[in-house]
């Protein structure tokens, strides 16, 4: 999904919610995508409420995606807590 690529959750949520309304149940990579979009537009909130939304929907499969997905998004929040605190 290149809305994803491009850090755009609104437009990949609105994708899923088009699957839905179509009768079509989006899968983990579908939620994986939404994941990744709002780490990318860092959000990591927003991407670790999806991931709960997974967990709950029973869509949390573990997949080395999600694993990427999910390190992804601690590494780019452990950046963003360092460089709050760096002065230089």
């Amino acid at each position: 999904m290149q809305a994803a690529a491009n850090g755009q959750a609104s437009d990949v949520s609105e994708i899923l919610e088009e699957m839905q309304e179509d009768g079509i149940e989006p899968g983990p990579y579908a939620y994986h995508a939404l994941v990744f979009a709002n780490v990318k537009s860092k959000d990591t909130d927003a991407a670790l409420e999806v991931m709960r939304l997974m967990h709950k929907l029973g869509r949390a499969e573990l997949t080395i995606g999600s694993v990427f997905i999910v390190r992804f998004a601690f590494l780019h929040c452990a950046d963003s807590v360092l460089s709050s605190l760096c002065t230089c």
